[in-house]
Parts: C-alpha cells; sequence; structure tokens
C-alpha cells in the first residue's frame, strides 16, 4: 500500500462512490474483492484520491 503524503485528499465511502459510479454500501462492501485501497481512520474507511485514480487507471476497460 502506498504512503499517503501531505496535501492527498481523503476521501469517504460516499465520495469514492460518487466517482466510481457505484454505491457507498458497494464501496465499502467490495473493496477488498476489487482491490480498492481502502485504509481505516479512526475507524472510518478512507482512501486517498491519488491511490483511488491510480487504482481506476489499473482497471481493465471494456
Amino acid at each position: 500500500m502506498a504512503v499517503v503524503k501531505v496535501g492527498d485528499r481523503l476521501l469517504t465511502p460516499e465520495e469514492i462512490a460518487e466517482i466510481v459510479g457505484m454505491s457507498p454500501r458497494w464501496v465499502k462492501r467490495e473493496s477488498r474483492a476489487y482491490g480498492l485501497p481502502l485504509r481505516r481512520i479512526g475507524g472510518s474507511p478512507r482512501c486517498s484520491e491519488r491511490e483511488l485514480y491510480d487504482w481506476i487507471n489499473q482497471q481493465p476497460t471494456i
């Protein structure tokens, strides 16, 4: 897992869901299966904006 750097914005599941076009529930439930780079911060799942866009760019296209 990459290191979160100063200035990286940490996104909530709701923000991640909006970006990927899925529900917040899907983000929480399927993160492990799809390799979403989530980490727990204070018990809440978060993902850096940079890591999310890196993950999106690594996904196969149809």
